[in-house]
C-alpha cells in the first residue's frame, strides 16, 4: 500500500513539472527546442515535454490526468491536499491542449468516459449511493475546471484549440467530397491502410517487430515519393501488424484480462483505502488505452503504462510462497542439528 501510494505522489509530482515545461515550450519560454520536427513545433508552439515529441508526451498527458482526476475523485484528501491535486489537474489539462493534438482530446474524453462508466456499473454492484454521489460530485468540479480551462484558451484566441477544430473540418469534408482516408487523421488514414492490406500475406508472423515501413515497400500503390512511417499510429495495428494474429490475441487478451479482472475486483469490495489504488491504476490504464488507439507505442512512454497494469496484476500470493520456503528451510535447519 505504501509503495502504491508513493507511486502515485511521484507520477503527480512529475506531471505537474513536465506540464510547466510544456507550458513554457508553448510560449517559447524552454531554452531548448524539439530534436523532433524542430520547425513545425516551434512554428506551431506545440508542448513536447521530455518526449521530444507532441504526440508521444500527449499520450503521457492523457495517463497523467486519469491517474491525477482519479486521485482526486476517490481519495480522501485534506483541504490543502484537494487544492493542489485540482491545481495539477488544470496544469495538465492545459499543458495538454497545448500539445496541440486530438490525441489528447481523445485521451481526456477516455478519462471521463472511465469514470462515469465505472461509476455505473460500481453503483450497480454496491448500491452505495453516499459514496457515489460523493465521488460524481467531485467529477463535476473536475468537468468545470475543464469548460473553464478550455474556454479560456479558446478565448485566447490561441491557435493550440483553433488549429485542430480547422483540421477536423477539413478531415470530415475530405470524407465526405472525396471519400479517401488516406489523408484522414493527420495523415493517419494511408499508414493503416498500407498495415491493413499486408495483413492477408503477413497474417501470421507479420512483417517483423519494428518493422512497419516495410508494408508501404510492398504495396503496390506505394510511388517511393510518400514518408514510410516506422509506427503505424495505433498502437493494437501495429502489434497486429508487425507480429502477426497470434500475437496480437495473446496482447488483447491480456489487457482485456487485466480491465475485466480489476473491474470485477473493485465490484465485489467496498472502495476503502486498500484497494482506492486499485481504481486510481485502473483510470490510467482505461485513459491510455483509448488514445492507443491512434497513438504509437515508445520505448519511453510505454514503461508508464506497463507500471500501472503490473500494478493492477500484483500477485500477493508470491510473498506468501516465499515466507513458505523460509518457514521449509528454518525446518530444514532445525532438522539438521537435531
Amino acid at each position: 500500500k505504501e509503495y502504491r501510494k508513493n507511486i502515485i505522489k511521484t507520477l503527480m509530482i512529475m506531471a505537474f513539472v513536465e506540464s510547466i515545461m510544456g507550458i513554457l515550450q508553448h510560449f517559447l519560454l524552454w531554452p531548448v527546442d524539439c530534436e523532433h520536427l524542430t520547425k513545425a513545433h516551434r512554428l506551431g508552439r506545440m508542448a513536447f515535454g521530455a518526449a521530444q515529441n507532441c504526440n508521444f508526451f500527449a499520450g503521457l498527458l492523457t495517463l497523467l490526468m486519469g491517474l491525477c482526476v482519479a486521485t482526486y475523485v476517490s481519495v480522501k484528501l485534506r483541504k490543502k491536499q484537494k487544492y493542489a491535486c485540482l491545481v495539477i489537474i488544470a496544469v495538465v489539462y492545459l499543458c495538454g491542449l497545448y500539445t496541440a493534438t486530438r490525441i489528447f482530446w481523445l485521451g481526456a474524453i477516455g478519462v471521463f468516459i472511465s469514470l462515469i462508466g465505472f461509476e455505473i456499473v460500481y453503483f450497480i454492484s454496491n448500491r452505495n449511493i453516499k459514496d457515489n454521489l460523493l465521488r460524481l460530485k467531485r467529477i463535476g468540479i473536475v468537468l468545470v475546471i475543464v469548460v473553464a480551462v478550455t474556454g479560456g484558451v479558446y478565448l485566447s484566441k490561441d491557435n493550440c484549440i483553433v488549429s485542430q477544430i480547422q483540421e477536423f473540418k477539413a478531415d470530415s469534408e475530405n470524407l465526405k467530397e472525396e471519400g479517401n482516408i488516406d489523408r484522414y487523421g493527420s495523415s493517419r488514414g494511408v499508414i493503416w491502410r498500407m498495415g491493413i492490406e499486408a495483413l492477408p500475406k503477413y497474417w501470421v508472423l507479420g512483417v517483423g517487430v519494428d518493422n512497419y515501413h516495410y508494408t508501404y515497400k510492398i504495396n503496390p500503390t506505394y510511388d517511393g515519393e510518400l514518408y514510410r512511417q516506422p509506427r503505424a499510429h495505433c498502437e493494437y495495428l501495429q502489434v497486429l501488424v508487425d507480429e502477426g494474429v497470434f500475437a496480437f490475441a495473446l496482447y488483447m487478451s491480456f489487457i482485456f484480462y487485466t480491465f475485466i479482472k480489476t473491474v470485477k475486483y473493485l465490484c465485489k469490495n467496498k472502495m476503502n483505502s486498500d484497494n482506492v489504488y486499485k481504481y486510481i491504476f485502473l483510470i490510467a490504464f482505461c485513459s491510455y488505452s483509448i488514445q492507443a488507439l491512434v497513438n504509437s507505442s515508445i520505448v519511453n512512454i510505454a514503461p508508464y503504462f506497463w507500471i500501472t497494469v503490473g500494478l493492477l496484476n500484483e500477485r500477493t500470493e508470491m510473498r506468501n510462497i516465499k515466507t513458505f520456503n523460509s518457514k521449509n528451510r528454518g525446518e530444514q535447519i532445525n532438522n539438521d542439528e537435531k
